[in-house]
């Protein structure tokens, strides 16, 4: 056995430093909180630590080119149909639609294309005749928000907005899971800063109709103090 094996020390040496906080706190962005909420191992390993993380590897293709979607490209076949029909206010043209997903690769040529984007249209014709019925027919606006106390500052934008409120719509069969929950609770608190109610639109269960949950915005002294809350755990993550 090495002479002085016994003594190295198993864990890092005790004089380890973390690196410094800052002493003065810049202003905290949407983009970078909702990070913090939803990828919170990351946030603490690059900003806690100092970490530089490799990026993501892009999972290998499960179908032929232009085939059947994996799932974050049903998730983009799926939002692009129903904006295509909040821009139409009513439902698409079928052959001009396919073109114009065939351009973004968002769907297949010829008969298997138009059978995707048909299949599609009839998947996505609840949750948008039900966003119509609601008001949302005009086109959505970017506005920006900030919320500053003691406690820090928070900036950002949102998008989304239109004349009844802010729309957030989960076009998923199975409804929202967890991130949805916790993204569209942020961006409703963050509407709140500028007055405006948010209308989430989505499944209560797989294979039910789609189904509005509104949520009022809340108080300025309640908003405020829920992020403050944010802003007291974002320091201690």
């Amino acid at each position: 056995e090495p002479a002085g094996v016994d003594d190295a020390p198993v864990f890092a040496p005790p004089t380890l430093r973390l690196p410094a906080r800052d002493a003065v706190r810049g202003p905290l962005s949407l983009d970078r909180l909702r990070r913090s909420l939803m990828r919170p191992h990351a946030v603490y390993l690059q900003e806690g630590l100092g970490l530089r993380l490799p990026e993501d590897e892009p999972p290998l293709a499960e179908h032929e080119p232009l085939g059947a979607p994996d799932a974050l490209g049903a998730y983009a076949l799926r939002h692009a149909v129903f904006d295509a029909w909040m821009r139409a206010s009513g439902r698409p043209d079928a052959h001009a639609l396919h073109a114009r997903l065939l351009a973004r690769a968002l769907v297949a040529p010829g008969a298997d294309g138009r059978a995707q984007v048909a299949d599609m249209l009839q998947e996505i014709a609840p949750f948008a005749e039900r966003a119509l019925e609601k008001g949302f027919g005009d086109p959505a606006v970017r506005a920006p928000f900030a919320h500053a106390s003691e406690a820090g500052t928070l900036r950002g934008t949102l998008d989304g907005l239109h004349r009844p409120g802010l729309l957030r719509v989960v076009l998923r069969p199975d409804g929202p899971h967890g991130g949805h929950v916790v993204r569209h609770g942020l961006d409703a608190l963050c509407a709140s800063l500028v007055g405006k109610t948010t209308y989430l639109l989505a499944r209560p269960e797989k294979d039910a109709d789609p189904e509005w949950h509104v949520r009022k915005p809340a108080t300025p002294k309640r908003a405020a103090a829920t992020l403050d809350a944010l802003f007291a755990w974002h320091d201690a993550a």
